[in-house]
């Protein structure tokens, strides 16, 4: 998932709920946004370093435990909804080929 992609989808997010002020939804405060972007960068990274080798079940089986420590500890520090779903988008794919490689 491309910085680009993430930060459209938060300022969509955060543009939806500015723009009904008398709702309960409030903008997101741009600093959880850019947050949410640096770790869910750091996360990607992990997971297409997995996807790229998920053919080489070695290399799945020796990085998985650092990309679900790395999941462990941005579970903990992801601040918006949207950052929260695409957390759960690229645990899914590293889930898939770990599974398959016996690494989970």
């Amino acid at each position: 998932m491309s910085r680009n992609f993430i930060v459209a989808l938060a300022l969509l997010a955060g543009a939806c709920g500015a723009s009904d002020t008398g709702s309960s939804n409030a903008a997101i405060p741009v600093d959880k946004i850019v947050s949410d972007t640096d770790l869910l960068r750091e996360m990607q990274a992990a997971a297409n370093d997995i996807v790229r080798n998920a053919a080489d079940c070695n290399y799945v089986t020796s990085a998985a435990p650092d990309f679900y420590r790395m999941l462990g500890e941005a579970e903990g520090k992801v601040q918006t909804e949207a950052g929260k779903q695409s957390l759960e988008t690229v645990q899914r794919q590293v889930d898939r080929i770990a599974e398959t490689c016996g690494a989970r």
